[in-house]
């Protein structure tokens, strides 16, 4: 059996590599084997979901992760002849490296079971083989509601996976840099493609925004946001990156909807040693603004109190105004993303047209409010001053 372009025999020397499914295997013949492809879109990966079914009528699961150059290709319009496709290189062996560091001690990410880095990706595309999470949770998504509720129990997760980290030694992952911002030019250029789209939407609100925000538009003042504070700081740590819905799963109620208890974090592929309150900035940004705003407060003061219940010895530099400081300028670095997230989520949606209407709308909102916001935030740090003086 053969499932976009993957084979059960492949899927199953992948498995066999696997200290754990070869102690499953132990004994046991496989009577068969199911592949489904889990993840229809994505922009670097294609997601498969492995069931091995075996004589004795047992089963196991798990999830196949592999780069996908075509998706790459086509979500950046890439040419193959032309364009540099290391970065599919990098990001997926960054997911491993990752998973390596964590060696499964860190409770909000799945367990993994193998992984091969790419080493040419033109011949190899590597993979990640890891736990199965499938009819226990499901991914919120893109434009999946984030309640109040769900906002706090981020920002406790997020404070505990701090604490875990603060187990794991700094220089195993301090020279782990930020592959999306700062090694490659990709926010940067993905802005000039997409801010335009935002700016015509609604040229009366958003081009004065823009403009007042384009000063930050350069990797320096990426780097001062998610960076070179918290080292100036000291309380630099490894951050998941890119933390949305659609990196999200919830556990499933017994109705099959989702609950607003967090099962896992995915997709670490983006993940690197920097501010520690920019995963818990960005997954408020996605949230309403009115939502975003009033939660705030309560969720930066649930992810300071769940840093100190879960770690041994707290770093006295980490206080509650360290994290609102990082908080803060990690919800500026949130409001230039916002600029080409527009575009990017509102591009090519198979949706009818009144419901486009209102994705777009309500998009716009948290653009906007997050850029608004973040002006005053600027004018809070000095941040022209601060960046300017920072490297």
């Amino acid at each position: 059996m053969t499932i976009d372009d993957i084979s059960e025999l492949f899927v199953l020397s992948i498995a066999r590599s696997s200290k754990h499914f070869r102690q499953l295997e132990k004994d046991r013949l496989i009577a068969k084997t199911l592949i489904q492809v889990l993840s229809k879109d994505g922009y670097l990966s294609i997601i498969y979901h492995v069931t091995v079914f075996f004589d004795d009528n047992s089963s196991f699961s798990f999830v196949l992760k592999r780069p996908s150059t075509a998706r790459y290709i086509e979500a950046f319009c890439l040419d193959i002849e032309k364009d540099d496709l290391n970065f599919l290189s990098l990001v997926h062996n960054r997911e491993c490296q990752v998973y390596d560091i964590f060696k499964d001690q860190i409770s909000i990410a799945p367990r993994i079971y193998g992984a091969k880095q790419i080493v040419e990706v033109a011949k190899d595309t590597g993979y990640l083989m890891m736990e199965s999470l499938v009819g226990r949770a499901g991914v919120l998504g893109m434009f999946g509601q984030i309640t109040d509720k769900l906002c706090l129990n981020m920002a406790n997760q997020l404070g505990k996976f701090k604490a875990e980290m603060a187990e794991v030694p700094l220089e195993s992952y301090a020279h782990l840099s930020d592959p999306f911002r700062l090694e490659s030019d990709l926010l940067y250029n993905l802005m000039i493609d997409h801010t335009p789209t935002l700016v015509e939407y609604d040229y009366k609100v958003f081009f004065p925004l823009t403009q007042k925000l384009k000063p930050f538009v350069n990797k320096k003042s990426f780097a001062y946001l998610i960076k070179t504070r918290a080292e100036e700081l000291g309380v630099e740590s490894l951050i998941h990156g890119d933390l949305h819905g659609g990196n999200l799963m919830l556990i499933l109620q017994s109705d099959g909807t989702l609950s607003n208890e967090i099962a896992a974090i995915i997709d670490w592929q983006l993940s690197f040693c920097g501010n520690p309150l920019f995963d818990l900035a960005r997954f408020l940004s996605c949230a309403d603004p009115d939502i975003r705003r009033r939660v705030e407060k309560a969720a930066i003061d649930e992810y300071f109190n769940a840093y100190l219940r879960h770690v041994e010895y707290p770093n006295p530099r980490f206080t509650r105004e360290v994290c609102q400081e990082l908080y803060d300028l990690s919800t500026v670095l949130q409001a230039l993303e916002w600029q080409n997230f527009f575009g990017i989520l509102t591009g090519n949606l198979n949706v009818s047209k009144s419901e486009l209407e209102a994705i777009k709308a309500r998009t716009a909102l948290k653009c906007r409010f997050c850029m608004e916001d973040s002006l005053l935030l600027i004018e809070k740090y000095k941040l022209h001053e601060k960046i300017d003086s920072s490297l």
